[in-house]
């Protein structure tokens, strides 16, 4: 289901919002790849649900609630974080918030 996701961004966001779709990805990975730990959990999670909103298993309103939790979660997270971490958590979260809430959720 890794890339189902994309198939199914792709399906929602039309060939001039390419970039929004590629950063989506971008930001997935990145996530996953982070030195954190806790970053690289909150990456899977993140692409675990959009598999989920893929595929039909959750409601729009389900993961928009998931996201947003997730975004709460690490900006809370980048409190206890050292500099760097914490820097890279607000980073995702400003991110999420940008791209997840704002630009995605405005094309479901």
């Amino acid at each position: 289901m890794a890339g189902g996701w994309k198939e199914w961004l792709d399906e929602r966001i039309t060939a001039g919002k390419k970039i929004a779709r590629d950063e989506i990805v971008d930001l997935v990975a990145s996530a996953k790849q982070d030195s954190n730990e806790f970053l690289r959990r909150q990456g899977r999670k993140l692409e675990r649900y959009l598999g989920q909103l893929a595929a039909g298993e959750i409601t729009v309103d389900e993961f928009k609630t998931l996201v947003r939790q997730l975004r709460t979660l690490i900006e809370l997270e980048a409190e206890e974080m050292g500099t760097r971490a914490a820097v890279r958590a607000q980073q995702l979260a400003e991110d999420i918030t940008r791209l997840i809430l704002g630009q995605l959720l405005r094309r479901l």
